[in-house]
């Protein structure tokens, strides 16, 4: 679907009252936490949302993160609720997300594992990256790879990085693999091997969301401890060097302006907003 401006406008606030409940929260239990990806570069170049975006994410360290989890299970406010790999059927990502309850989100690949997704935060965690280059390259490699069965394995319909006749083949090999899959796994074994290659014997002291992994990662002083900056009038943390931060992201041109023919957001299938727009 094509967001209508109004739309689109109505899905972001929606979203920016899950972020401050969460904000609410990591602040009562004095969990770290920092405006991640697109929802950085929307503070630093717009002060708040990108103006065709459609989605927040925040980022944690592990060990935050995992205490987020912990606690968010059971004292969200009422209206919210946590997903994870952990405990959501049909849920594919290695990550939580945090879900406005009476409101709908859905992609084909969330109709397809038959998820009830609402609108929603994403919460990824950092994780450590091996110390040596080598094995480095195999946890990521290996966390990819699990991070792709468990889509896979959840909708044969996954999006594909090409079109024609190549992404004809992408599209066939993946509905094939998600039968293959269905017979063979299950989703915690796929949870349990992801986490399994995020657990290497060597760790470094740099870090990376292992399911969307930066080159190199982020020494930890390069993210903690935030910086407050301005995000749709309300103060919210990002990494503490946010310009180097984005620069790892986005390159050295981050501040520019994409053309709209390159501008990209999630727009879902079916979208139903509390506030009354659909």
């Amino acid at each position: 679907m094509q967001y209508d401006p109004d739309d689109l406008r109505q899905l972001q606030l929606v979203e920016l009252e899950v972020l401050l409940a969460i904000d609410e929260l990591c602040a009562r239990y004095d969990i770290p936490y920092f405006l991640d990806s697109g929802s950085a570069l929307g503070a630093m170049r717009h002060g708040g949302f990108i103006p065709w975006d459609d989605d927040i994410d925040i980022g944690m360290l592990r060990e935050d993160y995992e205490r987020f989890v912990a606690v968010a299970l059971d004292e969200l406010p009422e209206g919210y609720r946590l997903l994870t790999p952990d405990v959501t059927e049909g849920y594919a990502p290695m990550w939580a997300k945090v879900m406005r309850e009476g409101t709908k989100f859905y992609t084909r690949e969330t109709l397809e594992a038959g998820l009830d997704q609402g609108v929603f935060v994403d919460v990824f965690p950092y994780d450590r990256l091996c110390g040596d280059v080598r094995e480095a390259q195999r946890q990521v490699a290996d966390c990819l790879k699990w991070q792709r069965a468990s889509y896979i394995y959840h909708a044969a319909s996954v999006h594909v990085p090409h079109k024609g006749v190549l992404g004809w083949l992408e599209r066939l090999m993946c509905g094939a693999a998600h039968g293959v899959l269905k017979l063979c796994t299950r989703q915690d074994v796929l949870v349990a091997h992801f986490r399994n290659a995020i657990s290497r014997d060597v760790a470094g002291d740099r870090v990376t969301v292992l399911s969307y992994p930066v080159e190199g990662g982020f020494a930890q002083d390069e993210l903690l401890p935030a910086r407050m900056v301005s995000f749709e009038g309300h103060e919210l943390p990002v990494p503490r060097d946010a310009e180097g931060y984005l620069v790892k992201k986005y390159g050295e041109r981050w501040m520019d302006v994409p053309p709209d023919g390159q501008r990209r957001n999630h727009a879902p299938e079916i979208l139903e907003l509390s506030r009354g727009t659909g």
